[in-house]
């Protein structure tokens, strides 16, 4: 069980779900390229359906991780027990940015159009942006707690010195 507290590596968590967030989006983007029905356990299962609840399930657990290392995030910013205004900021710029990147999406769609295999064209490059972007914004993420790998970086550094 991993928790804000036991999270041992809260910035690969947040890397890991954006992946899965991103996941789970090619595979709601598959749907439409599915057949109509697949075979399962000798019933027939609407693929639509089957796609629909891989995706979901995949997000909600993307969403936990995320939340998990949002917290250890957060804690890490705080000064002086301002925890909570850290919070807030943290998700009124990530709210702020999930509307201009819905907006920046509807207004693609335009020229995109319909079909899966464009949208999937023009959502993997997007994908990509935002994996590196959050790959690289983890850099100046500066966790002020110990974990164990940061634990045994500092024994070592002390009985080598």
């Amino acid at each position: 069980v991993v928790t804000p507290r036991s999270a041992p590596a809260p910035r690969r968590y947040r890397f890991q779900a954006t992946a899965g967030h991103t996941a789970a989006d090619l595979v709601a983007c598959t749907m439409p390229l599915a057949p109509k029905t697949v075979a399962l356990v000798g019933l027939e299962v609407p693929s639509f359906l089957l796609l629909g609840s891989l995706s979901s399930a995949i997000s909600s657990v993307a969403g936990v991780a995320q939340a998990v290392a949002r917290a250890r995030i957060m804690a890490s910013f705080a000064r002086q027990g301002n925890l909570a205004d850290c919070t807030r900021a943290g998700q009124s710029q990530a709210k702020l940015m999930s509307l201009v990147g819905t907006a920046a999406g509807i207004g693609l769609s335009w020229l995109v159009g319909p079909q899966p295999a464009h949208v999937i064209g023009l959502m993997l490059p997007l994908s990509l942006v935002s994996l590196y972007s959050v790959y690289r914004s983890c850099d100046h993420i500066v966790l002020t707690s110990l974990n164990l790998q940061r634990t045994e970086r500092v024994y070592h550094a002390a009985l080598d010195a």
